[in-house]
């Protein structure tokens, strides 16, 4: 929502009129919605770009002499919030990467809501799907609806991560 603001016309307006305009279009209390981002670590940018990437490479040093070391731990090395470190490198790959093969998956869930067979608890509730089924989605969606990303595509996808000119710099085009 906050990038559809965004090409809307708000380019120029400061985070926090924007966060207002989109807890206005959700129904939320401004409050509400800067809680939330505080709980998930991002209310504001701790780091510029530049100490992103500096983070991120003493992150691969340390994670090379101690592979079996955990994220959380690294972290707190690194004096950041464990939160923020994975929602800004790790996520915006799950998104781009996962999308497709999670779009199909929520298709099939959907279509089996309105059309599968489905069984009833002793209250009236609808179960959830059986297991068998779970599988059957997902092995439809790796092999027919999903394919995995590869050469060029692979590579655009890398402008939704903020640290992907640190690896492969000119290798990208811009964003």
């Amino acid at each position: 929502m906050k990038a559809e603001l965004k090409r809307a016309g708000f380019k120029n307006s400061y985070s926090y009129q924007i966060d207002e305009t989109v807890a206005k279009e959700l129904g939320l209390n401004f409050r509400t919605l800067y809680n939330w981002k505080r709980k998930l670590g991002q209310t504001t940018p701790h780091h510029n770009h530049n100490e992103q990437k500096k983070l991120l490479k003493h992150y691969y040093e340390i994670k090379d002499k101690n592979p079996k070391m955990n994220d959380e731990d690294i972290a707190k090395l690194l004096k950041i919030g464990s939160k923020t470190f994975c929602t800004k490198f790790v996520q915006a790959a799950d998104v781009c990467w996962n999308a497709p093969f999670k779009a199909k998956i929520r298709q099939q869930y959907e279509d089996w809501m309105l059309h599968g067979e489905k069984t009833t608890t002793s209250s009236g509730n609808t179960r959830a799907a059986p297991m068998n089924i779970y599988l059957n989605w997902i092995y439809e969606a790796r092999t027919h609806g999903f394919h995995p990303i590869r050469g060029q595509l692979f590579q655009l996808s890398y402008r939704g991560v903020p640290l992907a000119f640190f690896f492969m710099g000119d290798l990208l085009p811009p964003p």
